[in-house]
Parts: structure tokens; C-alpha cells; sequence
């Protein structure tokens, strides 16, 4: 019984690095990917000095990975935990990086140094097993759980929190092979609101994430005969590859998707539409 009183109710994300031990390999003759290596691990370094109250959040570093937890009782633990997860989506998909990761609630020992529990094994399942693509899963019956616990009450403010929760969310429908409604992913692509400049910085950020997709994209394709993974290695990279082709090119072409269209007439909100949609990438080789 003592053990168990180690335990508290938390909810829990365990994030990596997508294909880290290829992009290890990729390095060694490549001086400009060492650096983005360096970088995106810094960053997910720094997730865990934020200044944020330490007593709630919880963040423990290693190597490519993270795991962040809050304690379930914290009525914004839901919310706040995705907005670090869509954090470290964008600034280290800024890097032409991606993040892969799951996100569980259950028991839970979290001091900042140590983790364990079978909150800290489900999110790390959920990450290898389910996750699959870039992306960070959570469950609906954890989702529920997690808005169940953490909004509260009916008040105008917990309506809002509820709003936000599910903005951050989206079902996959962007892939073919596994269709699974039970699964939701984080919808990182659509938050421009988490960057300054609603307008240009988004955009550029867009473009330069662009950038990383295509070039993933050509150099893990069949197509591509100077690859040097064998055809099986380079298969399974490319199907990730694959499947945020389709996720992007859903976002930037979706007149309905929350893009920051600034308050101008009709005419000039169709060109600043197709300004975003110029982003859509071809769907074979080479990608352009």
C-alpha cells in the first residue's frame, strides 16, 4: 500500500522526435541537419526550464524525448497540456522537424526527475503503437475523461475552455490503411493564434515547414534511385511523409480552416485565401 501512495491522477504526454535514429544516420555527412539536431533537442530541453509554476507542471528531458504531466485535478491540466504539446509541434516543426507523441491520464509518480506509472506506459504506447504518423494522439474515451475532469462547470469561461480544447483537436481522416475514430490527433497546423504575428509570421512559418515536407518527401520516395536507406527503411519513413502531405495540403486549401484573414473587403480576403493555398504540394514525384 505504500507504494501506491506514490500515485496521483495526472495527465500525461510522452513526445519524440519522429525517425530520430534515421535523422542520426542522415547527419553524418551532414553538417546543416547536426545543427538542426542540436537545436530541436535544446528546445525540447528548454520545455522543461519554462518558468511555468513547477508545482503543477511537470516536464522531464531526455535525449529526443519529453514528458510532460500535470496533476488531474488542475481544472486547466487538459488545455494547458496541449497548448505545450502544439508549442513544441511549432517550434520544432520550425526546424523542418516533427514531433510524434501520446497522451494518456492515469496514475502517475512525477517529481520533475523520476517518472513511472501506467499513465507514463499508456502515453508511451499510445506513441509507438498507435501514433504511427507525425502526430501526438490522445484517445476519445481520454479525451473525455480529460474534459470531464478539468472543465468544471457550465460557466460562460469553462464554455470557452471546452471551445478551445476541441479547436486543438481533430479526428485522422488522412489516412487510408487505419482508420481509427476512436483516435483524435493534436491539429497543430491550424493554430496561427500561437504565433505573434497572426499574418505574415504564420505564413512564413507555413512556408518554411513546407520546405522540410517536400524535401522529405523526395528524398524518401521509390522514385528517388541515389536513396541510400534500404527500399523498406525508406518505405516506412516516406508513409510519414505521406501522411502530413495530406494533412497539410487539407489546411492550406480549407476556406473554412481558422487562417488569420485579417479585416479587409471580400475581394481581398479571396487573394490573401489564395496566397495560403499557393502551399499546397503536389501529390506525386517530385513533390513541388
Amino acid at each position: 500500500m505504500a507504494n501506491r501512495a506514490v500515485y496521483e491522477k495526472r495527465i500525461v504526454a510522452f513526445v519524440d522526435i519522429l525517425g530520430f535514429s534515421t535523422m542520426i544516420e542522415d547527419s553524418k555527412a551532414d553538417t546543416d541537419l547536426r545543427r538542426k539536431i542540436k537545436k530541436a533537442v535544446e528546445i525540447i530541453r528548454e520545455s522543461a526550464d519554462s518558468k511555468a509554476d513547477r508545482s503543477i507542471r511537470k516536464v522531464t528531458t531526455f535525449s529526443d524525448s519529453a514528458v510532460i504531466t500535470y496533476p488531474l485535478q488542475h481544472h486547466l491540466a487538459l488545455f494547458n497540456l496541449l497548448m505545450d504539446v502544439i508549442h513544441l509541434q511549432l517550434k520544432v516543426g520550425a526546424l523542418g522537424i516533427m514531433i510524434r507523441g501520446g497522451i494518456a491520464i492515469g496514475d502517475c509518480y512525477h517529481d520533475g526527475r523520476i517518472i513511472f506509472g501506467p499513465a507514463m506506459n499508456e502515453a508511451y504506447r499510445l506513441e509507438s503503437k498507435e501514433a504511427k504518423w507525425p502526430r501526438v494522439v490522445i484517445t476519445s474515451e481520454t479525451l473525455k475523461m480529460g474534459i470531464k475532469e478539468t472543465v468544471c462547470n457550465n460557466s460562460y469561461e469553462s464554455n470557452n475552455e471546452l471551445t478551445e480544447i476541441r479547436s486543438c483537436l481533430k479526428q485522422d481522416d488522412y489516412n487510408e490503411e487505419i482508420n481509427n475514430p476512436d483516435l483524435f490527433f493534436v491539429d497543430f497546423l491550424r493554430q496561427p493564434q500561437e504565433l505573434v504575428d497572426f499574418g505574415d509570421e504564420y505564413f512564413e512559418w507555413l512556408r518554411g515547414f513546407r520546405v522540410a515536407i517536400v524535401e522529405g518527401l523526395n528524398r524518401y520516395s521509390s522514385a528517388n534511385k541515389s536513396l541510400e536507406l534500404s527500399a523498406s527503411d525508406a518505405a516506412n519513413v516516406f508513409s510519414k511523409y505521406r501522411w502530413i502531405l495530406k494533412y497539410w495540403n487539407s489546411v492550406v486549401s480549407d476556406e473554412e480552416a481558422f487562417l488569420p484573414v485579417p479585416d479587409i473587403d471580400l475581394e481581398d480576403q479571396i487573394v490573401f485565401r489564395k496566397r495560403y493555398q499557393s502551399l499546397i504540394i503536389k501529390s506525386r514525384y517530385p513533390y513541388i
